[in-house]
């Protein structure tokens, strides 16, 4: 496996969010399944996934000076539909 790759400079790099977040590399064979519980407790996360950057180490929001501006919107709004729904 390459541990490494020479860019020269100049060169546009691309990383598309969707295929990491859906990367069986990365997240293993189950990685189209919905398992909430991944994201629960740090031990849900795979080693391989644990090296992904970003939110509960998903590329969803992205990170830095140039993430999602509904990012910690999305996260609020997240939070109150599951407590409304654990209260009913």
């Amino acid at each position: 496996m390459t541990d490494r790759i020479s860019v020269a400079k100049g060169t546009l790099i691309s990383i598309s969010a969707r295929v990491i977040n859906r990367s069986f590399a990365i997240w293993g064979p189950d990685t189209k399944q919905f398992k909430p519980e991944r994201w629960l407790a740090e031990e849900g996360i795979s080693g391989k996934a644990k090296e992904v950057q970003g939110h509960r180490h998903l590329l969803t929001f992205v990170d830095g000076l140039r993430m999602c501006l509904g990012k910690y919107f999305a996260i609020a709004e997240f939070k109150v539909i599951s407590t409304n729904q654990l209260i009913s």
